[in-house]
């Protein structure tokens, strides 16, 4: 039987309510050092033996301000897979900029520049 997983997002009350009427788990986080323990959290969630969630999804404004070694050792896994996502006040690039890393370490170049 395949396992499930679940998605969930961190995130400011107001960005988070819409995916919360479609299931997803949202987590409320106001800071940066909010969401960081949040994702911590989640992360450690497990089901028989294996992460509970396969996506985990922040906002750009609270990741903005994750220790880079901290984000770097936490997104290491394949699952769950953290995907930073733009907040209310549009994109500030890091979403992007952090997946163009992710891009560059893959293929040797990163084609989203």
């Amino acid at each position: 039987m395949d396992k499930e997983y679940s998605i969930a997002i961190i995130g400011q009350k107001d960005i988070i309510l819409g995916f919360k009427a479609i299931g997803i788990m949202s987590v409320n986080a106001l800071t940066s050092e909010e969401a960081l323990n949040a994702l911590k959290e989640l992360k450690e969630e497990m089901r028989e033996e294996k992460p509970k969630y396969a996506i985990i999804m922040i906002t750009e404004e609270l990741a903005k301000d994750f220790p880079e070694e901290e984000f770097k050792k936490l997104s290491q896994n394949m699952l769950p897979s953290i995907l930073i996502i733009p907040g209310v006040k549009g994109s500030t690039g890091l979403g992007i900029k952090r997946l163009g890393k992710i891009v560059e370490k893959a293929i040797g170049s990163n084609i989203l520049k």
